[in-house]
């Protein structure tokens, strides 16, 4: 495993964060793969409740999220693990905590849960090529 592609790999998931929560709606998009799957699954699901295909439904996603949104949203990835590494693929495991602070209240956690990622190396770097996260119940 290399030192390198790991912070490498640290830095693209920082840099989900970063664009996601900040309105970089394409600078996030350009962080999968163009076939990537964004999906989540409710609390004891083996079916995702939310599932977008292709940087097209990724885009799609951010928007849809953005416009439910009055509050400031943070994704926290915490607790990163390398479940596997080679010199093409790495698959990972994170905690995940989604904050969120509306104009003049506190933040407060709106849900926690297990980011299951497989990235792909790409000529332009590694890049996410399927999130599964499992919201807690």
């Amino acid at each position: 495993m290399s030192v390198e592609d790991k912070l490498a790999i640290l830095e693209c998931l920082a840099a989900y964060s970063h664009t996601l929560d900040n309105g970089d709606d394409e600078g996030w998009v350009q962080l999968f793969t163009p076939d990537a799957v964004w999906e989540s699954f409710a609390a004891g699901s083996d079916k995702p409740s939310i599932h977008y295909e292709g940087r097209a439904g990724i885009r799609e996603f951010a928007a849809a999220m953005r416009s439910r949104s009055v509050a400031q949203v943070r994704h926290l990835k915490i607790n990163t693990i390398f479940v596997e590494l080679t010199d093409k693929i790495a698959r990972i495991r994170s905690n995940g905590v989604l904050t969120a602070k509306a104009p003049g209240q506190p933040a407060s956690i709106a849900l926690t849960g297990i980011y299951a990622e497989t990235l792909h190396k790409t000529p332009a770097g590694w890049r996410i090529a399927h999130i599964a996260l499992h919201i807690d119940p």
